[in-house]
């Protein structure tokens, strides 16, 4: 598959999943990372995010992102790591 048709996909797919933070309390910005914003992804790439929290509200906040994303099967696992969000850095 051409990299730019796939680099297209998968950011679309990034964006409409991601509108779930708007749902998870104390979320004040989102930043795309990893393979995505250099423009180097490939067929298994996942989706690594930088969230930016209110002061305070670490665990919370990150509770309800894990719990979220899990219940939607959006989370990155060891066993499928393809499209799912990456949670490396709060």
């Amino acid at each position: 598959m051409d990299k730019a048709v796939l680099y297209d996909q998968k950011r679309l797919k990034l964006l409409r999943r991601a509108r779930l933070f708007d749902r998870v309390p104390f979320v004040n910005r989102v930043y795309i990372a990893g393979s995505i914003a250099l423009g180097n992804v490939q067929e298994n790439s996942d989706f690594d995010v930088i969230v930016v929290i209110e002061p305070g509200r670490l665990y919370t906040a990150r509770f309800f992102c894990l719990l979220l994303f899990g219940l939607m099967g959006w989370r990155r696992t060891l066993v499928n790591p393809k499209d799912g969000f990456c949670f490396n850095h709060f």
